[in-house]
């Protein structure tokens, strides 16, 4: 029945008991068991789900409109994060995930500037908490100063949602420059102007 919700929703209570292998009766006492009056309130409780659902799946790459109502919002970001998501999980690479692991137990240093810097500065704080004492500083400056007096024991993380941000792209050449391990936490890799070459 769930995997089949907008067939369910068309089908009558015989016809449900008979893809189903039991009585018309069954199905209405499911249906009440599940706190509805009987199953037509059911197939409507589906009805509207499979119709929201696929309002959601035609709203999924479109914009906040400014008359959208507060579930359009919420629905359209709410979709818009899962998609992140779900495509971060195609991204990932145990192996990869596993080098970074062991690296971060040395990290020292974490660049990043504008937006990007918030985010960094939240990686500090959870790196802290797990007694892995690490620097963020969020002027460009200071980054510049810290990656020149880095040194080959320690790794440099670098943040940048574009990938292309010109300071961190700095910070972490001149740390690599003096021999530290530099990693680099972007939205895209091989991106043409990107951090990750």
């Amino acid at each position: 029945m769930v995997e089949n919700l907008e067939k369910v929703s068309t089908l009558s209570a015989s016809e449900l008991a008979n893809y189903a292998g039991t009585s018309p009766s069954s199905v209405i006492r499911f249906s009440r068991k599940l706190g509805y009056e009987g199953f037509q309130d059911l197939k409507i409780s589906i009805a509207k789900d499979v119709a929201l659902n696929n309002i959601n799946q035609e709203n999924v790459y479109e914009a906040i409109k400014v008359n959208d109502s507060i579930k359009d919002v919420i629905n359209k970001i709410a979709r818009q994060s899962i998609n992140a998501i779900e495509d971060t999980i195609k991204l990932i690479n145990e192996e990869a995930i596993r080098d970074v692991i062991e690296a971060m137990k040395n990290a020292s240093h974490i660049y990043g500037v504008g937006a990007s810097a918030l985010v960094a500065k939240d990686l500090q704080y959870k790196l802290v908490r797990i007694n892995v004492p690490v620097s963020m500083y969020m002027d460009s400056h200071t980054q510049l100063t810290l990656a020149a007096n880095i040194n080959s024991n320690e790794v440099a993380i670098g943040i940048s949602h574009s990938g292309t941000k010109l300071e961190t792209f700095k910070a972490l050449e001149m740390a690599k420059k003096n021999g530290a391990q530099t990693m680099t936490y972007t939205r895209f890799a091989g991106h043409e102007d990107s951090l990750v070459k």
